[in-house]
């Protein structure tokens, strides 16, 4: 056979093998592991530590409850991610650390979050917003909140049904602590989730609107509308913002799913955190 024939061959056996790997890779890449576009490449893979959340309707809100729990709805959402615990104090000073973003008073914090597994307090709504640009997430919506807060079970008043809270299930103020816990120190839900209810407030997306439920969408409500992080528009919001799932300083009433509160967005607490969530692009 003629040399030249020869090299053409090899050199296309060469190509469509180098092909078929570079193809076998693409396969293998997790696509649920891959940064989100306005993740600074300081911060944490993102998905290590998140729950996914299906779509589904539930019923959001409380009949039995405070006059801003009523009316009983249904709510459509999207599929999201949510982390599996409150963000912890090591997480919120690495993020410091990369972006010097003004860091909490750390004296202050560590008399109620003792340690970087402990989760972060004295932050504002700015902050954990600007923690969430950060990582490339957001904060969850209310209703996403109360959404993963149930953990698939229905009408129920707890994380983990309607029996009553004792210090087994929650950090709260019968508890008797004064400060914050390790996270993850009490049982998951049906979500995989913890401490979404006692150990610290969350902070929330939404506008604290006391009535909103009486003209909320069905899908995927936000009040006040969403924030867009990428432009840091956020900075320029002055509204109360939801806080959700009781602290611990809290009374049992407030470790209700369906319970609601509010909070000034510079307010900065000993008992107030937040976690992130992420939607699923299409």
């Amino acid at each position: 056979m003629n040399p030249r024939y020869i090299t053409r061959f090899l050199l296309l056996v060469l190509f469509f093998v180098a092909a078929g790997c570079g193809k076998q890779e693409e396969a293998k890449r997790p696509p649920d592991t891959q940064r989100s576009t306005n993740q600074d490449e300081s911060a944490p893979q993102i998905d290590a530590e998140m729950v996914l959340i299906p779509a589904g309707e539930f019923q959001m809100g409380s009949g039995a409850g405070a006059p801003d729990e009523q009316p009983v709805h249904a709510v459509y959402l999207d599929v999201f991610y949510i982390d599996r615990h409150e963000v912890t104090v090591g997480q919120y000073r690495q993020f410091v650390n990369a972006t010097e973003h003004p860091p909490p008073d750390w004296g202050e914090v560590a008399r109620y979050s003792e340690t970087d597994q402990h989760p972060i307090v004295f932050v504002s709504w700015y902050d954990a917003m600007a923690y969430a640009k950060w990582a490339g997430k957001t904060l969850p919506t209310e209703a996403q909140w109360e959404y993963a807060a149930r953990g698939g079970l229905t009408g129920q008043t707890y994380p983990w049904g309607d029996d009553p809270c004792d210090a087994t299930k929650a950090n709260y103020e019968d508890s008797e602590l004064g400060k914050t816990m390790p996270v993850g120190s009490y049982p998951e839900n049906g979500y995989g989730l913890q401490d979404m209810v006692g150990n610290v407030w969350e902070w929330c997306m939404d506008e604290y609107v006391p009535y909103f439920y009486a003209t909320s969408p069905k899908d995927n409500p936000v009040s006040g509308g969403q924030i867009a992080l990428l432009d840091d528009s956020f900075k320029n919001v002055e509204t109360r913002r939801v806080v959700r799932g009781g602290g611990w300083d809290a009374v049992s009433r407030r470790l209700r799913v369906a319970h609601r509160d509010g909070n000034g967005p510079r307010g900065k607490v000993d008992s107030l955190g937040f976690r992130c969530a992420r939607r699923v692009l299409p």
